[in-house]
């Protein structure tokens, strides 16, 4: 438990639950998903478009708490759209 800056490359996203429905942001430099962020309020990032794909390949920091509710492993768990910052407008080249 605590708080953490998280930085890194979106590699996919995944809706999971029923309802309400949450996000699971999954990063490019956490193997097996060691450290995720994730929402109880996905509309925090509608603007990524369907399914949030416009997520993947681009560079975000993430800010909150540490809790076990994103992964067995942990996450960032984020509640507002003032704890996410896109550092890149563009997808990463692979």
């Amino acid at each position: 438990k605590g708080r953490l800056i998280l930085q890194g490359t979106v590699a996919r996203v995944s809706v999971f639950g029923n309802f309400p429905q949450s996000l699971r942001i999954s990063f490019k430099e956490s193997p097996g998903d060691a450290v995720t962020a994730c929402t109880p309020s996905p509309d925090i990032f509608s603007e990524f478009g369907d399914g949030y794909k416009g997520l993947i390949g681009r560079t975000i920091e993430v800010a909150g708490d540490v809790e076990g509710l994103c992964t067995p492993n942990g996450g960032v768990r984020i509640y507002q759209s003032n704890q996410v910052r896109a550092l890149s407008t563009e997808k990463a080249v692979p």
